[in-house]
């Protein structure tokens, strides 16, 4: 599959652990973000491959449905690869519209992410929940809920729209690596192991052949520090992102879906929304848009730019202020992306690249 995408490699996956189905995570083949939750049966799965668009099995209606069927919001195949177990399916893929149903471009919403300047309010909100806790005013829901206790906060949380009945008291929970947006692994979690996850702080499943609570690492220290849950719009999954302690798959590899090619860390991953954002421009030409008359002018004159960007760079790095150099690099980066579409390449083009580069100097 993505590590061979082969009929043959179908024969090493568990359909029969979940009853004929693997959870299925869909990652953007660019961005890294985790987008959604399906289920995939042996046929769905073989429709995806064939088609190089993502294909479902709708558990409600016990039918194949291919996402963006009816609204032409599809998932364009990248790569397929299953964990360590052959139980679940990493799926990578690039959509063609918004992929919640709801009209959200991830069924997580706006899931914080750990790209620095993404998550500013929640640092004001965090020190405003601090500020709370500590002066205790009278009539503070925050206040007063902190009083209760870790364990009743813990509950409410558990509580707010979750559908625990869906999945007979348990929910998928997809583990994403909070600092490079790797998927990691696939566990799940009954209301009991969510609570004890957000009380600790260290991600705890329940353990479906063992049928009790697990700790991750809790024997070989390979523990995952939560730094966040989030529910699906349906809330019967949820993203937990987490850095890990160690080896996170049982084989030793630092995730169950082994070395699989992943998108642009989550630092990074604004130059792929900049780059669509760009494109859209590019094919709308809205009036008064620089981008939409700087790709109008022609390949040459956005090749002129981006050396013009290119030599302030060099100036403001050889007699300028830091922010200086910040400033001209973005606009160098910025103009890049727009020399791109205008030559209709993409910057994952250049990212492998790098990467070949990179490989070929560690082999040597």
């Amino acid at each position: 599959m993505t590590r061979a995408a082969k009929a043959t490699d179908l024969d090493g996956l568990d359909f029969a652990k979940g009853g004929g189905l693997l959870p299925a995570i869909v990652q953007h083949a660019d961005t890294g973000a985790v987008l959604m939750l399906g289920y995939m049966n042996r046929e769905a799965l073989q429709a995806t491959l064939a088609r190089r668009r993502v294909v479902f099995f709708s558990r409600g209606r016990q039918q194949l449905w291919e996402k963006g069927e009816t609204s032409g919001h599809s998932l364009d195949l990248e790569g397929v690869a299953p964990d360590c177990d052959g139980d679940t399916l990493l799926v990578t893929a690039r959509p063609r519209g918004p992929v919640c149903h709801r009209g959200a471009a991830s069924c997580f919403g706006a899931v914080p992410r750990a790209a620095p300047g993404r998550i500013d309010f929640l640092a004001t909100l965090e020190e405003v929940i601090a500020e709370r806790g500590a002066a205790r005013p009278a009539g503070s829901y925050t206040a007063a809920l902190l009083a209760s206790g870790c364990k009743r906060v813990a509950q409410k949380v558990g509580e707010e729209g979750l559908d625990f009945a869906k999945g007979g008291g348990l929910l998928p929970a997809i583990v994403q690596h909070a600092d490079t947006g790797a998927v990691l692994m696939l566990g799940y979690m009954n209301r009991e192991a969510l609570q004890a996850t957000l009380a600790r702080r260290r991600v705890v499943f329940f353990s479906r052949g063992r049928q009790q609570l697990w700790e991750k690492g809790e024997t070989s220290g390979h523990s995952l520090d939560l730094e966040g849950v989030a529910p699906d719009c349906d809330g019967d999954t949820l993203l937990v992102t987490a850095r890990p302690r160690g080896p996170v798959c049982h084989r030793g590899a630092a995730s169950c879906f082994g070395a699989v090619p992943r998108a642009a860390p989550g630092r990074i991953d604004f130059l792929a929304t900049l780059e669509e954002v760009i494109a859209e421009r590019g094919a709308a030409r809205p009036a008064g848009s620089y981008t939409a008359a700087l790709l109008a002018s022609g390949c040459k004159r956005v090749a002129q730019k981006v050396g013009e960007e290119g030599l302030e760079v060099a100036l403001a790095a050889a007699g300028g202020s830091d922010a200086e150099v910040i400033e001209e690099v973005s606009d160098l980066l910025y103009h890049v992306l727009v020399l791109l579409a205008a030559r209709g390449l993409r910057l994952e083009r250049v990212i492998a690249e790098l990467r070949a580069r990179h490989d070929a100097s560690a082999r040597s």
